[in-house]
């Protein structure tokens, strides 16, 4: 696996730009990268969005493949800089929370947003004529 999703990109893309109603093909584009393993997200991400009661959770839901469990040695190919995590922006420390950048910049792991993403992925949304 290439890339990792956080929570946060989950929860905005649905919140903001890739509503599923809106675009529905974002969501079936996640699928079929996480399929060609491109990218995924991890089971605590799951636990997270299934906790709320709207099309996330949901989606989440149908889709529990698209959530891997983690191990050690998940933990050591993400230090080696094999997997991306995927925020907005780096942001200042809190104290109970951790902050995927943050922990990324700690790590000297990669780190790139949602539509740094889709371009490296080369995604395409396109509607049949």
């Amino acid at each position: 696996m290439n890339h990792l999703l956080d929570a946060n990109t989950l929860i905005e893309a649905k919140n903001r730009y890739y509503s599923m109603a809106i675009c529905p093909g974002f969501w079936q584009w996640l699928l079929l990268k996480n399929k060609a393993l491109a990218l995924a997200s991890i089971a605590p991400v799951m636990d997270e969005l299934t906790k709320g009661h709207d099309d996330l959770a949901g989606w989440a839901k149908d889709n529990s493949g698209f959530f891997h469990t983690t191990t050690d040695q998940d933990t050591q190919l993400t230090k080696r800089g094999q997997i991306y995590f995927l925020e907005n922006k780096s942001v200042p420390f809190f104290k109970r929370k951790f902050i995927i950048p943050n922990v990324c910049q700690e790590l000297d792991v990669p780190f790139m947003n949602t539509f740094e993403l889709l371009h490296r992925l080369e995604a395409r949304f396109v509607l049949p004529a």
